[in-house]
């Protein structure tokens, strides 16, 4: 099915796309995307035949992707070898990860708010910028509350 085919790297190609668009390597967004597809558990090799990406690579993305908590290193008994699989909620695991960095921001905001006088274009500013994340906390926080109740 060559048209399914096309779908899928789409799909893969699209999400290399949008981690490079945050700064992350491309491979990195099509492994996930990979592994979204077929969770695994896939070892080193198995990655870098489906990637077509270099051991090192391997190692470098899978390390990320763990960091990320998307990933988790797992391992069989009797076998040498480490094999990674998707975490069995990874949007959960993007949106609570989300949620911290917006709330670290809205942190940091409010304590240079309290500590400081700023002139009224910079303070309304401020006050945009963090009604906005605490907007997306409370967005997020509902959501996944939906998908756990």
């Amino acid at each position: 099915m060559p048209d399914h085919d096309a779908a899928i790297e789409r799909f893969i190609e699209t999400h290399g796309q949008l981690a490079e668009a945050d700064g992350m390597p491309r491979i990195l967004g099509r492994m996930a995307a990979t592994f979204m597809l077929e969770p695994g558990p896939f070892s080193f090799s198995e990655i870098g035949e489906r990637m077509q990406i270099s051991r090192a690579s391997v190692s470098t993305m899978t390390r990320l992707l763990e960091n990320l908590g998307v990933f988790e290193r797992i391992t069989r008994p009797g076998d040498r070898q480490a094999y990674f699989r998707l975490v069995e909620n990874p949007v959960q695991v993007f949106t609570q990860r989300r949620i911290a960095r917006q709330q670290r921001c809205l942190e940091a905001i409010d304590e240079l708010l309290v500590s400081t006088t700023l002139d009224p274009e910079a303070r309304a500013r401020l006050d945009e910028i963090r009604s906005m994340h605490a907007e997306m906390i409370a967005a997020g926080q509902a959501a996944l509350d939906r998908r756990r109740g």
